[in-house]
């Protein structure tokens, strides 16, 4: 179903009040202009809610299932996602988001209410970003089916700010796969999510502690019209690092599955046609941000 934010955007003037109740706290700023600093999304599979909590649910938990290559994985969902404050819906309902085509599962199960968030939770003004997972431990996957897109939604609700603290919060556990499952492993990449102001370890939504709350839930990843390449500049400009000018590198990767045979043959053409700085290297091996120096000061990369 296509559901409407739980509450209208407002305005603020100089002649605003702004009373106690957490939707409504916010700084007096200038005359016309929003209050909040979250620009809603409510298009192509991207919804924005306000009071978004996550409980405990009510009797035994969900049991849900995974599949796995080879078999099918059971786990069980302790927790549920409530939005107070709900305007125009009231009731569960089924959620189908926007995300990458490899995603494991796109529905969030949503409960509304048009209650008030009880005293007893823990409200906080950030944000927090639902989204469906698909291979975070491969790095091509979690570029382009996780981060790309994240970065995208953060931009267009103004979340990339310095000021601003996110949550990235995934649909399906991480953990259920075999140990020796690489592409589940969340922790490869998770160096990228500071750069987004990401505060906390990233993980399914059914750990965090119950009874949050979150001043803004922003559902479904879409990478809404934006050049990947914004992303990678603001990742090398918030890391500090910076590209090389004159560079006479191409850089040579070599992979653990997937191996050059003619590695050294490619050098040796590279160096003789003027690019002297060229190198072999195990990308692996290097942290996040030195694969980032490297990559910044190369003109073509090459592997497989």
């Amino acid at each position: 179903h296509r559901l409407a934010p739980s509450l209208p955007q407002l305005h603020a003037n100089d002649d605003a009040i702004v009373d106690e109740y957490p939707w409504k706290k916010a700084h007096k700023v200038a005359k016309y202009l929003y209050f909040e600093d979250v620009r809603p999304i409510n298009q192509r599979g991207i919804y924005t809610f306000w009071n978004v909590c996550i409980e405990a649910v009510d009797g035994p938990p969900l049991v849900k299932k995974r599949q796995l290559p080879g078999e099918e994985i059971e786990y069980e969902e302790t927790k549920r996602i409530v939005v107070y404050d709900s305007f125009f819906r009231s009731g569960q309902d089924t959620l189908l988001t926007a995300s990458s085509v490899n995603a494991i599962d796109v529905r969030w199960e949503i409960f509304f209410t048009n209650a008030e968030i009880p005293a007893t939770h823990d409200w906080t003004a950030d944000t927090a970003f639902f989204i469906s997972q698909s291979c975070p431990g491969n790095f091509h996957h979690f570029w382009t089916d996780e981060f790309i897109m994240l970065f995208s939604v953060m931009n267009v609700t103004n979340r990339l700010q310095s000021t601003a603290r996110n949550h990235v919060l995934y649909r399906t556990p991480a953990d259920v796969a075999p140990s020796e499952d690489a592409c589940d492993n969340i922790h490869t990449y998770e160096t990228f999510f500071k750069y987004i102001n990401v505060v906390n370890p990233h993980e399914v939504f059914y750990k965090m502690p119950a009874n949050t709350c979150f001043r803004n839930g922003v559902f479904g990843l879409a990478n809404l019209n934006y050049d990947s390449k914004l992303a990678v500049d603001h990742v090398l400009s918030t890391a500090g690092v910076e590209r090389c000018q004159h560079s006479t590198r191409v850089l040579i990767i070599q992979r653990r599955h997937r191996r050059l045979i003619n590695a050294n043959e490619l050098l040796q053409a590279a160096v003789a046609e003027g690019f002297s700085d060229s190198m072999i290297v195990d990308l692996g091996e290097h942290s996040v941000e030195e694969q980032m120096k490297m990559s910044a000061c190369s003109t073509v990369m090459v592997g497989v």
